[in-house]
C-alpha cells in the first residue's frame, strides 16, 4: 500500500488506481518485448511494478513456462488486460476512496444529523402553527 504522500497522490490521480484494483484478480499483462504474463496480481506499487503468483509466461514463439512468483517492472508493461467482470468505475472509486472512508463516514454522519435536525425544526414549526390555529379557534 502507498505509504508516502507522493505515492498516495500518484495512486489517486492516475489510472494506476485501476491497476491497484486488479490486485487478487487473475489477468494478463503484455510486455514490451512481445511476451505476456498471465496470473494473479498480488501487489502493485506506485511505479507500476507488479508482483504476480501462479504465472504462465508466454514467449513470442508460443512457448510457455510456469512460475509460482513473477515480478514485472513497470517500464516493461505495454498493456494490462482488464477482466470483463470488473466494473471499472466502481473499481477506481474503491481504490481512490478506500483511505478516505473514515472521513467520508464522519461527513455522512454530520450530514445525517443536520438532516434530522432540520426535520425536527420543521415539525416543531408545524406544531406551533397548528397550536396557534387551535388557540385562535378557541378564542372565537
Amino acid at each position: 500500500m502507498a505509504t508516502s504522500q507522493r505515492e498516495k497522490f500518484i495512486f489517486k490521480n492516475t489510472l494506476l488506481c485501476l491497476l491497484k484494483a486488479l490486485e487478487r484478480k487473475r489477468t494478463t499483462v503484455e510486455l514490451r518485448n512481445e511476451t505476456s504474463v498471465s496470473g494473479t496480481i498480488d501487489a502493485v506499487d506506485f511505479q507500476m511494478n507488479i508482483s504476480m503468483t501462479n504465472v504462465v509466461f508466454k514467449a513470442p514463439n508460443n512457448k510457455s513456462e510456469r512460475f509460482t512468483d513473477f515480478f514485472v517492472q513497470g517500464f516493461m508493461i505495454r498493456f494490462v488486460h482488464i477482466p470483463d467482470f470488473i466494473n471499472i468505475k466502481k473499481a477506481i472509486e474503491g481504490v481512490v476512496y478506500c483511505n478516505d472512508r473514515s472521513r467520508l463516514d464522519t461527513k455522512f454522519q454530520r450530514n445525517k444529523m443536520n438532516v434530522n435536525a432540520k426535520k425536527m425544526e420543521r415539525r416543531r414549526k408545524f406544531q406551533e402553527k397548528e397550536d396557534q390555529k387551535l388557540s385562535s379557534l378557541e378564542e372565537n
